[in-house]
């Protein structure tokens, strides 16, 4: 296979190409949300929570309904990401453990459900570990929904975001309504995962929104900066990342997750950033 002529040839090869840079975008304008916001964890917990949903619409629907497990693991996994914004709100019990055990929790429940399962789904295979050489056109226009979506949101509004995000309780002191902008974040985040999951795999959308706004927030001087290189670092490795998934033939969310890492070790080296 050829580095980047492949691309210029294969149909389904440029349907990769424009979901991996719409999800590039997407995760480059929200990863440093998810670091001010200390959202790491939280991304991995709704990420795995989706196990359930996944298992619960293996029960109900038959693999070829793909838009069906789709909005019933969307649903199933947004009700769970309330529960957990709303339980790590608790002042009595640490948000780390809330988060720990309900992770574990929901995918234990996930495991049992699909113990149970008389068939065997390769649909949901798909969901979990993902594969962006796969993606249908429906997937592509769902992404540049959540797309269009994130732009509006994060950017119209960008000054209330700026403000949360470096003091959460002066905003609120102002008369922000921190708990409307938190909300919608867990939502928005909650949405960006159950699409990236079939395209990208758990692992990999978790590494996109971890390490760009690690790259981002550590270069940036300012918080319009750090988006910015959030955004470049995203875009350039994931673009990367595919072109050598397909010249090497290499699982696309692997690939996603080691280029992530090789694009931070100049951060982990130079300890002046």
């Amino acid at each position: 296979m050829s580095f980047f002529s492949d691309f210029f040839h294969y149909d389904f090869l440029q349907m990769a190409l424009v979901g991996t840079f719409f999800l590039s975008v997407i995760c480059g304008i929200l990863s440093p949300l998810v670091i001010a916001k200390r959202f790491a964890f939280l991304g991995s917990a709704v990420s795995h929570s989706t196990l359930l949903g996944l298992a619960l619409a293996n029960l109900f629907l038959l693999p070829e309904n793909t838009a069906g497990i789709f909005l019933i693991t969307l649903s199933v996994t947004l009700i769970l990401a309330i529960i957990l914004a709303f339980l790590g709100q608790a002042k009595n019990i640490p948000t780390d453990s809330t988060i720990g055990i309900f992770l574990t929790s929901t995918m234990g429940l996930g495991m049992i459900i699909l113990s149970k399962s008389t068939s065997t789904n390769t649909e949901l295979a798909n969901f979990l570990f993902g594969n962006i050489f796969l993606s249908s056109s429906s997937d592509i226009a769902l992404t540049f929904f959540i797309l269009l979506l994130v732009l509006f949101s994060i950017f119209i509004p960008f000054k209330y975001w700026a403000y949360i995000s470096s003091d959460q309780k002066g905003a609120k002191n102002s008369g922000i309504n921190v708990s409307l902008f938190h909300a919608f974040f867990v939502f928005i985040l909650t949405l960006t995962i159950v699409t990236g999951l079939k395209m990208a795999g758990s692992l990999a959308i978790n590494s996109w929104l971890i390490a760009p706004g690690l790259f981002g927030t550590r270069l940036g001087r300012t918080l319009k900066m750090s988006f910015l290189y959030s955004l470049i670092f995203s875009i350039v490795v994931s673009l990367l990342g595919l072109f050598i998934a397909n010249f090497f033939d290499w699982p696309t969310g692997a690939t996603f997750c080691l280029l992530h890492f090789l694009g931070l070790i100049p951060l982990f080296l130079n300890r002046t950033l």
